[in-house]
């Protein structure tokens, strides 16, 4: 096997995984686009959707993970604390 071979089996195997994810969630089974423009133009538009389906969960993870951040920020914010004479200070928020 020569090493362009080698390199193509690996990208063909690391991109058969997601075609397989294309073909049961994206909706990548009957064609109903004409001739061959839309052979091409039906497989960009499943690849989009597979495009947009990740990002829209990475963006609700990210955001979950940004709000639980800041109400942790703000709770260690408005907790009492208390010093070395024994006394509490609060700290209110306006």
């Amino acid at each position: 096997m020569t090493k362009a071979l080698k390199k193509e089996l690996k990208r063909r195997s690391a991109i058969e995984p997601h075609i397989g994810h294309m073909k049961s969630d994206g909706k990548l089974r009957r064609n109903f686009l004409k001739h061959e423009i839309g052979c091409k133009l039906n497989a960009i538009l499943c690849v989009i959707g597979h495009n947009l389906r990740f990002m829209a969960v990475v963006i609700v993870r990210s955001t979950a993970r940004f709000k639980e951040n800041l109400c942790n920020h703000l709770r260690r914010q408005t907790q009492p604390q208390v010093h070395n004479d024994g006394f509490q200070a609060h700290l209110f928020l306006a």
